[in-house]
């Protein structure tokens, strides 16, 4: 009677795990129960392969598993231009996971991990105090040209001093000083000692590496549960620790600003504006609503995060494949040469006229891919994509990563070849499959400041200088991962050019 009921649990146990809980769902690899496919996307890390091997087995849209979450994802443009564009309203939730975000951040806030009014209140309000502060106009192209000047300087004051240059770390802190400035209000290029600003950018770092863990993305759903156990709970301590010491420093940039606070006076940064829309409608009503000092904290840690990381990671990218591309550099210097003569620093107003130049800074975008696994949305309603109905509630993400990999698109993709991105004339074209930025109501919200520091920083490097690998340096292209991908540390030669 033990043996048969012994059977019974196994036979159901494996029923609901192969069939039962895969039943209305698009085809994909099969998962191990609670672990689902996060081995696979461990062995095959960052997740590109995985994401490829999935695609050729089971077709454009597949159903993979990360524990016990169910993630339907999409592979191709079409379908996700058809569901996240044109239906992008049944697919503009986000996956909730409280007891994960109370770890990970302050709570379920910010903008990029909530839905509904939260979000949509607050994305309206960020993409107002953005154009307010200039982004994509010459108010914003001013403080980055401010930043860019002082990161040359920084550049030839160390090709002088030493014979290898280490360019990540100069541009960590530059893009880092542009984001933290306008959240801020300061610069960390300005600071003597810039040693709080690294420490800090580990610490972001390896916060956001362990996100993406495979034990972690295990943690999301039952985060209270797996903190018990002995390997789980080692790395619960070890986010914990670090988000600690992240919203710390947000703490005191915010309270500083709180004391100093003049309703009167015109915001100076992203922080004065959200303290300014507070008391406006506490003003009103007496109540700030869905505003209040912990979501502001998320907010900080959302842009700080999305454009200090993402930005610094594919400039990092971009300067590794030029270096390894000198007759690419040899081209955009013909090219700034031949147009702007001046040797002055290269604004947005001169961007027509670099073709070339543009088309290696979308190149840089398509190869660093600096996000193999995109955020995953959730569904508001039921609805179908491509063939498959969807229920309400399902977890989607549209696998960018996928998009700009894909052969068919982008031949040879594991190539830097920016003349993919010209015609026949050496004139820009369109390319309507370059989504970096994804695409529908979750499209990011700092894309216009991200397009012109990668311009901006990419055009006037190489315009100063050329940068040449060191002789007895192994530079490696494989990818740190993490919930956005970072090259290897490396070094590199860098010679004033004479012009």
């Amino acid at each position: 009677m033990l043996v048969l009921l012994l059977l019974l649990i196994i036979s159901t146990f494996v029923f609901y795990h192969l069939y039962w809980k895969r039943r209305n769902l698009p085809p994909g690899p099969c998962p191990i129960p609670f672990i689902g496919n996060t081995h696979t996307l461990a062995k095959l890390s960052p997740g590109y392969a995985a994401f490829k091997k999935w695609q050729q087995e089971y077709g454009n849209i597949y159903t993979f598993w990360i524990g016990e979450n169910p993630v339907i994802a999409v592979n191709d443009y079409e379908t996700i231009v058809e569901s996240f564009l044109k239906n992008g309203q049944a697919f503009a939730g986000r996956f909730q996971i409280p007891e994960f975000q109370e770890i990970f951040k302050k709570g379920n806030g910010g903008v990029i991990h909530v839905e509904g009014d939260l979000w949509s209140e607050h994305r309206r309000f960020s993409l107002k105090v953005l154009r307010d502060f200039g982004v994509g106009k010459n108010l914003m192209q001013d403080k980055i040209l401010d930043t860019i000047l002082i990161f040359l300087q920084k550049i030839e004051s160390e090709s002088n001093l030493m014979e290898k240059v280490d360019m990540i770390k100069l541009i960590d802190i530059s893009i880092g000083s542009i984001i933290n400035d306008l959240i801020f209000g300061n610069k960390f290029v300005e600071d003597e000692d810039t040693s709080a600003f690294y420490e800090l950018k580990e610490v972001v770092k390896r916060h956001l590496q362990l996100s993406r863990h495979p034990m972690v993305m295990i943690m999301w759903k039952n985060t209270l549960f797996y903190k018990n156990l002995p390997i789980f709970g080692k790395y619960y301590s070890e986010i914990e620790e670090m988000k600690n010491v992240i919203f710390k420093f947000f703490d005191e940039k915010i309270k500083s600003h709180i004391e100093n606070f003049d309703k009167e006076k015109e915001p100076e940064d992203f922080v004065d504006a959200y303290l300014c829309e507070m008391f406006k409608r506490k003003e009103l009503d007496g109540n700030s609503g869905t505003f209040n000092r912990n979501q502001l904290n998320n907010l900080c840690f959302d842009f700080w995060i999305a454009g200090q990381e993402t930005t610094t990671n594919s400039l990092a990218w971009g300067i590794l494949y030029l270096m390894l591309n000198p007759f690419i550099q040899e081209k955009i210097q013909h090219e700034i040469d031949s147009q702007l003569p001046d040797q002055r620093l290269i604004t947005m107003s001169d961007k027509p006229n670099l073709p070339y130049s543009q088309a290696v800074v979308l190149e840089i975008q398509r190869i660093a891919n600096v996000v193999p696994l995109n955020v995953l949305h959730s569904t508001l309603e039921d609805t179908k994509i491509g063939k498959f109905p969807v229920q309400k509630g399902t977890l989607i993400v549209p696998q960018i990563s996928s998009v700009l990999f894909d052969e068919k698109i982008f031949p040879e993709p594991m190539e830097f070849k920016p003349e993919r991105f010209l015609d026949s004339e050496g004139k820009l074209k369109e390319c309507k499959e370059m989504i970096p930025f994804s695409v529908g109501k979750r499209q990011c919200l700092g894309e216009g400041l991200a397009k012109m520091e990668l311009f901006l920083f990419v055009v006037n490097i190489f315009n100063k200088f050329s940068i040449t690998k060191l002789k007895n340096e192994n530079v490696s292209l494989e990818r740190n991962p993490g919930a956005t991908v970072s090259p290897h540390p490396f070094h590199c030669k860098v010679t004033l050019r004479k012009r």
